[in-house]
């Protein structure tokens, strides 16, 4: 695992390149811990926008992640893609980082606000 320091001397490399006309991956810029904190903006690549948060927590623990919002990928300007880092564990397998493509938002917003009424409706049982 890689110190803050060190991920941010590899931002700052790769940033350097991208600068001279070369390019990055987004595997190749994990974001730091107090950047996925601050939600932090990490760069522009001209045709989208990079930003760092948490991915939310799936199978006991949240990934470092990277936001690419296309400005000119999507026709409804609601599909992104997410590049995530894991231990490799459940939901995830293979290698770090998985990159994932999501095509709306409000999915995840429906999808948490159904499960937190159907728990407010069904709420867990108690044991005798």
């Amino acid at each position: 695992m890689k110190t803050d320091e060190e991920l941010f001397d590899i931002q700052q490399k790769a940033w350097s390149r991208l600068n001279r006309g070369g390019s990055i991956r987004p595997s190749e810029i994990e974001p730091t811990g107090g950047q996925c904190r601050d939600r932090a903006f990490l760069i522009s690549t001209g045709d989208a926008e990079w930003w760092a948060c948490w991915y939310p927590q799936m199978g006991g623990y949240c990934g470092k992640c990277i936001v690419i919002l296309s400005k000119t990928g999507c026709v409804s300007n609601t599909c992104f893609e997410v590049v995530v880092w894991h231990n490799g564990d459940f939901p995830f397998s293979g290698e770090s980082p998985a990159h994932l493509h999501h095509c709306d938002p409000q999915q995840f917003i429906d999808f948490g606000n159904t499960v937190a009424n159907l728990q407010k409706r069904n709420p867990p049982h108690k044991e005798d």
